[in-house]
């Protein structure tokens, strides 16, 4: 007679790392003026309208769409690690929302310009070539915060008009 046993994978779970957390591991991989900086950039975006969400191993800017769905447009993640970077999908969430995809692409493409070396990756529409890290953001960072308003301000008046 043949036993069959069944075993049960059960999914991992899911967390997310507390903000004290959070920095806690970030002081370990950057030095201090970078671990204040990102809790500069925390500070800053949350004045802009933005919301932080952490993840399991980062935290994301994300504007919640002034449309009213209850959407969160993912604008920038900063890794545990103390990198930086933009992702794809601020592009096909406009996209969802009916607003100019171009939105994602223009901020995506003037903030990779910031930085050496980096440009929108082939074949995507708003996802950098590489990440960068919390020191580059830095020396970079008036720059690049006059373009997230920009582009903060284009969504909130497109989003006015639909």
């Amino acid at each position: 007679m043949d036993t069959e046993i069944i075993t049960e994978k059960k999914p991992l779970a899911k967390f997310t790392l507390s903000e004290e957390d959070f920095f806690s591991i970030l002081s370990q991989r950057v030095g201090p003026e970078d671990v204040d900086f990102a809790r500069q950039i925390m500070k800053d975006t949350q004045g802009l309208g933005c919301v932080i969400d952490l993840k399991q191993s980062s935290f994301v800017v994300k504007l919640p769409d002034p449309g009213g769905s209850g959407q969160k447009l993912s604008l920038l993640v900063v890794e545990k690690g103390g990198q930086v970077y933009v992702r794809n999908e601020f592009y096909e969430q406009l996209r969802s929302l009916g607003l100019s995809k171009e939105i994602a692409s223009d901020f995506a493409r003037q903030t990779a310009e910031l930085f050496g070396n980096c440009r929108v990756k082939e074949g995507y529409f708003a996802y950098w070539s590489r990440t960068v890290s919390l020191s580059e953001l830095r020396q970079r960072y008036q720059e690049f915060r006059g373009i997230l308003e920009n582009t903060i301000d284009r969504i909130i008046k497109e989003a006015s008009r639909a």
